[in-house]
């Protein structure tokens, strides 16, 4: 009996000195990923070979001709097609739009790079987590096998119990050398600063603090094509509109009747009255409805996602509360177990498999806690700010 007591002595003293893996934090990890990806979104460079500025002289032609060869009455003749205010306004703004989406898609792949980065941080620092509680039941194991290696008082031994607890160690002991075997081939790993994740208040704090910053606008939506449509809309409607279409400088050489000049200035207009423009205003004015219905569908369906995001955060937050105030009626349970004098082998074998019990409720407040976490990161990313402050560290500590 005394070494029964020994061994409930020993499993309560050596819960808190099993090894712990330790995994290096969060800022190191973003910032180290971050730059083995070159992630430079507003990089401009990539557009420097395509710079575009729409030019007051939209064509230029230069053109000559002899009169019978004779190169003191060659004729020159220099035309200029030019572009209106509102001509090189809207093909600048067409470039301007064409560059913003650009920089939009580089902004959705950097998106989609720091989540995954927050995910895959979570989801390791978890099995760590839970690694290291699986720990803790080893040794508990361990010392129910040696209660039930000892004979009862009428020389008789558990050999059933023995076996099945016995399988459950070994069963354990794999599952371990598995994960830890996993995890070692784990980047995060290599570096063994210690540190834990922002807790559920300062979660709470941070989603507040940027939608007090941010207001309702959230991660953008995607109008580039509606914009594009519009300013190419009027765009047609100015090349349609403008009258200017050409000025012609003549010069002839020497000429035979003297009463001919030899400088002339001519001027050319149009009239816009075309099938081919009429249509392309309409095909534009249809095209530009259609998208407006598009983005109209896509803003809606955004703001739906945006609300779930924010009622699952809030159903992980109530699940996890839940599981807390779980523990907390548990730990009282402990502490009677702790106060009892087991009178049996059986009850000692009960003590050391409530101490089981009381891991595996943890492990069950670990996944509650993962579940909230992934909701965090999904939260933050609804609301853009993986696109507008990636390096920003909002999974440690604060």
């Amino acid at each position: 009996m005394v070494r029964a007591l020994l061994i409930i002595a020993i499993v309560f003293s050596c819960c808190d000195s099993q090894a712990q893996v330790a995994m290096k934090s969060f800022s190191d990890y973003l910032s180290g990923q971050l730059n083995n990806n070159a992630l430079t979104p507003l990089d401009k460079s990539n557009l420097y070979s395509i710079y575009f500025n729409s030019p007051l002289i939209d064509e230029a032609e230069f053109r000559t001709e002899t009169n019978e060869f004779d190169l003191s009455q060659m004729e020159y003749t220099l035309r200029l097609r030019g572009n209106s205010k509102n001509i090189r306004r809207y093909q600048n703004q067409i470039y301007q739009d064409l560059k913003a989406e650009y920089f939009f898609e580089l902004g959705q792949t950097q998106e989609d790079l720091v989540e995954e980065l927050y995910q895959n941080y979570i989801t390791h620092y978890f099995d760590i987590e839970k690694l290291n509680l699986r720990k803790r039941i080893l040794p508990i194991y361990e010392d129910i096998i040696t209660v039930l290696s000892k004979e009862d008082l009428d020389g008789d031994l558990s050999v059933t119990d023995l076996i099945e607890e016995s399988r459950k160690r070994d069963k354990l002991q794999l599952a371990i050398d598995f994960e830890t075997e996993k995890l070692k081939q784990n980047d995060l790993l290599s570096g063994m600063d210690t540190q834990a994740l922002i807790d559920v208040e300062g979660m709470e704090k941070v989603l507040a603090e940027l939608q007090l910053g941010i207001g309702t606008q959230m991660s953008p939506i995607e109008k580039f094509e509606l914009d594009k449509i519009e300013h190419q809309y009027q765009l047609e409607k100015a090349e349609r509109d403008q009258r200017w279409d050409f000025t012609q400088i003549k010069f002839r050489g020497d000429p035979e009747d003297t009463w001919q000049e030899q400088v002339s200035i001519g001027l050319g207009f149009r009239f816009p009255h075309s099938s081919k423009n009429s249509l392309d205003m309409i095909e534009l004015q249809l095209e530009k409805m259609i998208e407006e219905e598009k983005y109209n569908r896509r803003k809606a369906e955004y703001e739906a996602d945006s609300a779930e995001k924010y009622v699952e955060f809030g159903e992980q937050l109530a699940n996890y509360n839940a599981s807390v105030k779980l523990i907390e009626k548990l730990k009282k349970y402990d502490e009677l177990t702790q106060n009892l004098t087991p009178s049996s082998k059986r009850e000692i074998i009960n003590i050391l498999s409530l101490n089981i019990d009381a891991i595996e409720e943890e492990l069950n407040l670990l996944d509650a806690k993962e579940d909230l976490y992934e909701s965090y990161v999904e939260v933050l990313k609804v609301m853009g700010i993986f696109v507008r402050t990636p390096r920003i560290d909002y999974l440690s500590p604060r």
